[in-house]
């Protein structure tokens, strides 16, 4: 499978973990309705250790619309690329951007980065495999944050 698909079936999930009806939101989805977001930077795990023993804490950056009245709205996750060693939340702030003016409740994670190594192919494997475990669980603790976080 390759990492788009994973990427779009892990986002389908996410999408239909928190179930929205119909009375439950407010018109289409496939078209921009809102112009007006509020973006909420908020942390969901603390002292996390790195790679190099350092520790750090994560985030979430939340997009919604100022203007939006529907109570509940379907969640959509976005994680940045960058191989485990670069990047951050806010490289998906366009697309959270074009969602929320659709209606939805849009958040990108912050995840661990690092190993050791100076490039992209430079670690041995089972280093490229403890940096992957740190995102996959970071992303995880992100996604239950979201799901029994009810403010959003």
């Amino acid at each position: 499978m390759s990492g788009l698909l994973r990427l779009l079936v892990f986002c389908s999930v996410i999408l239909y973990a928190n179930p929205v009806t119909p009375q439950s939101c407010c018109g289409s989805h496939l078209t921009e309705q809102f112009s007006n977001h509020y973006i909420v930077d908020t942390m969901y795990a603390t002292n996390r250790v790195l790679f190099n023993g350092l520790s750090t804490n994560l985030s979430l950056r939340i997009w919604n619309a100022q203007d939006n009245p529907c109570t509940k709205k379907p969640l959509i996750v976005f994680l940045h690329g960058g191989g485990f060693i670069q990047g951050d939340n806010q490289l998906m702030d366009s697309l959270c951007r074009a969602f929320s003016a659709r209606g939805f409740l849009a958040a990108s994670v912050q995840y661990r980065l690092g190993w050791f190594g100076d490039q992209y192919c430079s670690a041995d494997s089972a280093e490229a495999i403890r940096a992957w475990y740190r995102a996959v669980a970071d992303c995880r603790e992100a996604t239950f944050f979201l799901k029994n976080e009810h403010a959003w």
